[in-house]
């Protein structure tokens, strides 16, 4: 993740080449850069960036190929996990806040957008922006990789194992879906045995049932299968 001071040199040197596709002036971002500087411990002005990226979104204003706006999004995103040292007046967005930063990702989509939530997916414990946050992968369907399907993993596990959260279980199973019946790459033994164990441990019987259907989805073959 950039430092607030990173991102600031970042905005500097940025080549504002013109695109196709919309994306925030120099001036909005420069007022965004500020804004979100977890280091100034301005809690209203993260609320304040947030309503405007999400309104800028929405109208049309910030786009999938925007990678200076989305950065500032996930910065809110990751806040809590910042490396920059401001003593004791460093602080993050609660989760609410960082929930809207991760939907924000989701309306806009792309590239940028994926390239943030795998950033975020990997330092996230909260459930609930990680509910958010597999929205992102459900609604994107990207193809896996290693460290997607680590990280798919990891957050399937303890959510069925040490948190018993049943929302966020059935986020991990739509996402999976989505992007194993949109790409066909879902190849990770760790990941398709936690999702067997969705079958043995799941919150539910229709929880169950919907590992039971990923499953065979995956493997191609019928698993006979009583609950």
């Amino acid at each position: 993740m950039a430092s607030a001071v990173g991102l600031h040199a970042q905005v500097e040197n940025i080549q504002w080449i013109p695109l196709e596709v919309p994306q925030l002036s120099r001036e909005e971002v420069m007022w965004l850069d500020a804004a979100t500087d977890i280091s100034r411990n301005n809690a209203p002005m993260y609320e304040q960036a947030l309503n405007y990226l999400a309104e800028q979104a929405s109208e049309g204003f910030i786009s999938a190929g925007d990678r200076i706006s989305i950065s500032l999004i996930k910065r809110i995103a990751l806040s809590p996990f910042s490396r920059v040292s401001a003593g004791s007046t460093a602080h993050g967005a609660d989760v609410q806040q960082r929930s809207q930063a991760v939907q924000i990702l989701e309306f806009i989509g792309g590239e940028y957008s994926l390239s943030a939530a795998d950033d975020i997916l990997e330092m996230e414990q909260d459930p609930a922006v990680l509910r958010q946050l597999f929205r992102v992968y459900e609604e994107i369907a990207p193809p896996f990789n290693e460290l997607r399907s680590e990280y798919f993993t990891r957050h399937l596990r303890s959510a069925l194992l040490r948190h018993r959260d049943g929302a966020l279980i059935d986020s991990i199973l739509a996402a999976v879906r989505s992007m194993h019946e949109r790409t066909w790459s879902m190849k990770s033994e760790e990941l398709f045995e936690q999702i067997l164990g969705v079958m043995e441990r799941g919150t539910s019987r229709r929880q169950k049932y919907a590992a039971l259907s990923l499953a065979e989805l995956i493997a191609g073959i019928e698993i006979q299968k009583r609950f």
